[in-house]
């Protein structure tokens, strides 16, 4: 089932009005022979895009997992997603224009919610709200200590982030086994904390580009 959902997150990207790079899979508990079975199946599927895998054999939380992908990144900006979501057709488009306008380190945008995908093209606002880093720290401070959907005023989903490759060189996700399951929030708070404070340097969208696909 977890491949199954991987694949349709796959096809959602193939799907991009702006094609990546590359597409990074991180993943644990997975052998290198696995791994290359699973890759050489990926790859053959028609995607316009390499799928690369990063593997480990022993048993890693997904925190290690991202580390070691995104170490592996080449592009610009790096964009996060889950096994189990599936991105709006546009996503990488708006993301792109709206980074490279505000000329920002990250941004962050709002989660789609009760849609019925088909086409990976729900409909968007046309004129959606901005948030500029200041207001998103101050937000952010006050859910500090709770594991839930962040900023709260502005509905930030936990791992929906895409930043600059140089943004890793200052934070990484926490890979201390007490933050198991709260890893994701915490790289964005860590982010937002770092650039946040300067209205130049992080970003809120109010568009719902990702769709869990529970």
């Amino acid at each position: 089932p977890h491949i199954d959902c991987l694949k349709n997150l796959l096809q959602s990207v193939n799907h991009q009005t702006f094609k990546p790079r590359e597409c990074i899979i991180g993943l644990s508990e997975t052998n290198d022979k696995k791994k290359d079975i699973l890759e050489k199946e990926l790859n053959s599927m028609g995607f316009q895009f390499p799928v690369i895998i990063s593997n480990k054999d022993s048993v890693c939380y997904q925190a290690e997992n991202r580390n070691r992908s995104i170490a592996k990144a080449t592009s610009k900006y790096i964009t996060i997603c889950d096994a189990d979501d599936v991105i709006h057709k546009k996503r990488l488009e708006i993301v792109y224009e709206q980074m490279e306008k505000h000329n920002c380190h990250a941004l962050v945008h709002s989660l789609a919610e009760n849609i019925s995908n088909t086409d990976y093209n729900w409909a968007l606002n046309k004129n959606p709200r901005i948030v500029l880093g200041e207001a998103l720290y101050d937000a952010m401070k006050k859910t500090e200590d709770k594991h839930l959907p962040l900023p709260i005023e502005f509905w930030i989903h936990n791992a929906y982030i895409t930043f600059r490759k140089e943004v890793f060189q200052h934070v990484q996700q926490d890979t201390n086994l007490a933050m198991y399951r709260k890893e994701d929030s915490k790289f964005v708070r860590d982010i937002i904390k770092f650039f946040g404070k300067n209205n130049k340097t992080m970003v809120f969208i109010d568009l719902p580009l990702v769709l869990y696909n529970r």
